[in-house]
């Protein structure tokens, strides 16, 4: 794909200059350890520590074959009166390791 103004204009990008970065994009094209790379094969270093980060890197064998078990036993279920073992399982092992006065465990995806 070219990736240009026009053949980028059907996506809106959230938290993003749109217009300024239409006109000048940097699209990543490929992800692996630490590092990801543009369209012009550009090397980045994901230091980005951002909203939504891979800090155990990227293209993550293991990671990625522990995903999809997961998958195939339980994709998702919503918490609201709702429960799932693996929360429970990995709350109990949060509380064995944190100091006394922390013995609750909210999970959450964002602040």
């Amino acid at each position: 794909m070219q990736f240009t103004a026009n053949s980028l204009e059907s996506h809106w990008m959230p938290f993003t200059g749109n217009r300024d970065f239409k006109s000048d994009p940097r699209i990543v094209t490929k992800a692996e350890g630490v590092y990801f790379w543009d369209q012009h094969g550009g090397k980045i270093l994901d230091a980005s520590s951002a909203l939504f980060c891979s800090p155990l890197g990227h293209g993550r064998e293991e990671i990625a074959e522990a995903v999809y078990e997961q998958l195939q036993r339980h994709d998702y279920s919503p918490h609201f009166q709702m429960g799932h073992p693996g929360s429970f399982e990995l709350a109990e092992k949060v509380t064995r390791i944190t100091p006394d006065p922390l013995n609750h465990i909210f999970f959450t995806n964002s602040g």
